[in-house]
């Protein structure tokens, strides 16, 4: 396993039993909060955000907790269905692989000011990333507990920012050197795997989720890199043309220019 921080006293999540909120929901967009941007195509190296975001809540809330799965290459027909045939490098986070895990940040900074941090005072915060070479290729987990704060449902919320630092990033198969991470632009898919709150009572919330593609996937993503995975077999859903990623001019950004967007 590849930890990336850790405190433990976050894990009150694991064991409280959970209620479903109807009216309430947790949205992945790329760069954005409200509107949802689903699909985030390649373009050259850069860095990248992802954003965790919450509408509909209304009462005091202790804390939030998400489970993101990520899946991620090539994927092949076999017996009607679609399956990996390997992890791209440029997913791979942790201690001797191709990505440090210095290139992973993980912020609850809010993506705008129409879309403010949902965050009491004495925040602490657990975070976990672990990359997996099975059906889901990077699983990262997302916790916070801080004093009372009372939600606006009106408002949508910035729950987390996740920024892939895809500077050594490159399409096609990496370098013999391994001095950038290849194949960004294969497909991926990325998967709300559950979203709670701590209400003020101690009880575990579960949100529903705001938007999900495609249609028809048993295991439908909310965000999707370069179109996403395809599903196999007869009940796979038909993707518009217009989902799909042309090659286009690199935009390259730096840690500079995300922190400028606070200011």
């Amino acid at each position: 396993m590849k930890l990336l921080r850790v405190l433990p006293a976050l894990l009150f999540f694991s064991f409280a039993a959970s209620a479903h909120a109807q009216n309430v929901c947790a949205r992945l967009s790329w760069g954005t909060c409200d509107t949802w941007t689903a699909n985030q195509c390649w373009q050259g190296p850069g860095l990248y955000s992802l954003v965790e975001s919450v509408h509909g809540l209304s009462t005091p809330i202790l804390g939030i907790d998400t489970e993101i799965r990520v899946r991620a290459g090539i994927v092949e027909p076999g017996g009607g269905y679609c399956t990996s045939t390997g992890v791209p490098d440029v997913w791979r986070f942790g201690d001797g692989e191709c990505q440090s895990l210095d290139r992973i940040q993980l912020s609850r900074e809010p993506v705008s000011p129409a879309c403010p941090t949902l965050e009491g005072a004495n925040p602490q915060i657990f975070t976990y990333v672990h990359s997996v070479y099975g059906p889901y290729d990077l699983f990262i987990r997302l916790s916070a507990q801080h004093d009372a704060v009372l939600p606006d449902p009106n408002t949508w919320y910035t729950a987390w920012r996740i920024t892939f630092d895809f500077t050594h990033a490159n399409a096609g198969p990496s370098p013999a050197d391994q001095s950038t991470c290849g194949n960004a632009d294969m497909p991926g898919d990325f998967i709300i795997g559950s979203a709670n709150v701590l209400d003020s009572s101690q009880q575990v919330v579960a949100l529903a989720h705001c938007d999900m593609l495609p249609p028809g996937n048993p295991y439908p993503a909310s965000a999707t890199w370069n179109t996403g995975l395809l599903v196999c077999g007869p009940n796979a859903p038909t993707r518009p043309l217009s989902d799909t990623c042309f090659p286009v001019a690199a935009q390259p950004s730096t840690w500079g220019r995300i922190k400028a967007t606070y200011h």
